[in-house]
């Protein structure tokens, strides 16, 4: 009877610890400065933002929106990048929420975008 408790509180601490990948996410601010749309790569958009640095497992400085809709609905990605299509045609300076929980080739997914004046 013993046995058993202590393999199921071992069971259940190695789910809890063990369960491997968390998630890095950070704000970055700054002003786009490049666009990119492509066919099938990247999630068919990024933005390139020189402030963007190097962290957890993201390159540095470009950024996917997802305008795929691979990790949610489109029109949020079409949203995403409308406002950052704006902020770089206006020359406004903006702060990006990047997640390394959803990456398009190695690049890390914005999950939201504030345009600042």
């Amino acid at each position: 009877m013993n046995n058993n408790v202590s393999k199921m509180v071992l069971t259940i601490v190695f789910l809890i610890f063990g369960s491997g990948a968390f998630a890095a996410d950070a704000w970055v601010s700054g002003k786009i400065t490049q666009t990119l749309v492509t066919d099938n790569s990247h999630g068919k958009c990024m933005i390139f933002l020189p402030n963007f640095a190097n962290f957890s497992n993201c390159p540095a400085q470009w950024i996917t929106l997802d305008c795929a809709g691979s990790f949610g609905p489109k029109e949020d990605a079409r949203r995403l990048w409308d406002t950052a299509q704006m902020a770089y045609a206006l020359d406004s300076s903006v702060d990006v929420y990047v997640t390394d929980s959803y990456k398009h080739n190695g690049y890390c997914k914005v999950n939201m975008i504030v345009v600042r004046k």
